[in-house]
């Protein structure tokens, strides 16, 4: 019986495990490598403290305009799916020595919302062509 109220609490996890892995990869190919690199750069070329101030201020406001993090919708989307895998890791803490006795109520619950949350993020316009688009797991069968 464990075994089998075990099976939806492991996919859902691993389908989580999988998306935030892939919001991982983007954020740091797309985002934090080739932007640090241009810190790096700039940071060499200046012992000035404002200087150094400044390129900081414009590495932090790069990262966000090049992975979009200023239009609502990817924010939104992020915070939905972030809060739908702290639930799931609360639910998963909270049963974890009787997982039988986990409601598969609230299990439901949370697979629901995380398969509409992940769907539109993977879905999103600005993410087109990065590895959250491509990770699969928006896509329920």
């Amino acid at each position: 019986r464990s075994l089998a109220a075990l099976a939806p609490l492991t996919l859902l996890h691993q389908r989580a495990a999988t998306l935030c892995r892939a919001v991982v990869a983007w954020m740091q190919r797309d985002g934090v490598e080739p932007l640090w690199r241009h810190l790096a750069e700039r940071l060499e070329a200046t012992t000035d403290y404002d200087a150094v101030r400044l390129a900081h201020r414009a590495f932090l406001l790069d990262i966000r305009d090049q992975l979009c993090l200023d239009e609502e919708d990817v924010g939104d989307c992020l915070d939905a799916v972030f809060v739908d895998v702290a639930r799931l890791a609360t639910l998963l803490e909270s049963y974890a020595w009787r997982v039988e006795d986990t409601p598969s109520s609230v299990v439901a619950a949370v697979q629901r919302d995380f398969d509409a949350h992940a769907a539109e993020l993977v879905g999103l316009d600005a993410l087109r062509g990065t590895a959250v688009a491509h990770c699969g797991v928006g896509i329920t069968t």
